[in-house]
């Protein structure tokens, strides 16, 4: 998770744990806080990013084991107690994670990355209208940033929302990222769903091969195949088989 605002202590190892991170770095991170840590292992701050280096790695009870280690040392920010819900999250403790996630929507000077992250979590925790409320403080905060309208596009589609709304919330994020085919394709199966195969099919005139052998998603791929077999492009639904193909038996 990027945007990670903790205050840092004069310490050269932390201080170079955190530019690090900042450039994508993990493992140079992970070192330089493990060398920090044995020198200072009160440091909250130290323990949080380390935390967050798990986070990024996926590794979740070491990750839960690093925030919590720091949250009984230092007040967590935004971004380490979203990587700590999401953490409760993955090893099944449900309800704090709910609880977390909540108070994290709540709180001021949130920043975006965090918001989006907690609006994830909520979904899965079935909280899709809390999932929408922090894309609406997310939006407030950023309107120019695109991700928070699509983001918020499917959580209205999660909410059973009117058609209109999560249309012109999807259309937004278009706007503002026209050159983003994800959220052409995603807005592309939403129009299809309704029956609307010339309207979605417009929205992916720069739809190419290339974008096709790019993406991971079996879901979204069949739904290409069913809307371009819809408006007779047969080339662009052999695209989108022949990737399936590949996914299914491996790269």
């Amino acid at each position: 998770m990027g945007e990670v605002e903790l205050t840092v202590a004069d310490n050269s190892e932390l201080q170079a744990a955190y530019e690090s991170f900042a450039s994508g770095l993990l493992h140079d991170a992970f070192q330089a806080l493990q060398r920090h840590l044995t020198q200072q292992p009160d440091c909250g701050r130290g323990w949080e990013l380390l935390g967050l280096v798990y986070h990024a790695w996926q590794q979740w009870g070491p990750g839960l084991a690093a925030l919590e280690e720091a949250s009984v040392r230092v007040p967590m920010s935004p971004v380490g107690d979203c990587a700590l819900a999401d953490c409760y999250l993955a090893v099944g403790k449900q309800n704090w994670a709910r609880d977390l996630y909540r108070q994290l929507i709540q709180r001021k000077q949130v920043p975006l990355s965090a918001l989006l992250g907690a609006a994830s979590g909520l979904d899965v925790l079935s909280e899709s209208r809390l999932a929408a409320l922090a894309c609406r403080r997310a939006i407030k905060m950023d309107p120019s940033a695109a991700r928070p309208h699509f983001d918020l596009s499917y959580y209205l589609t999660r909410c059973g929302s009117s058609i209109s709304r999560i249309e012109a919330s999807a259309r937004r994020a278009i706007k503002l990222a026209p050159g983003n085919m994800a959220y052409r394709v995603g807005l592309a199966g939403f129009l299809h769903s309704q029956n609307r195969p010339g309207d979605a099919v417009q929205l992916l005139q720069e739809f190419s091969v290339e974008y096709v052998q790019l993406m991971r998603c079996r879901c979204c791929l069949t739904r290409l195949i069913g809307l371009f077999e819809a408006v007779g492009d047969e080339e662009r639904a052999s695209w989108c088989r022949l990737r399936q193909e590949v996914l299914c038996f491996g790269e």
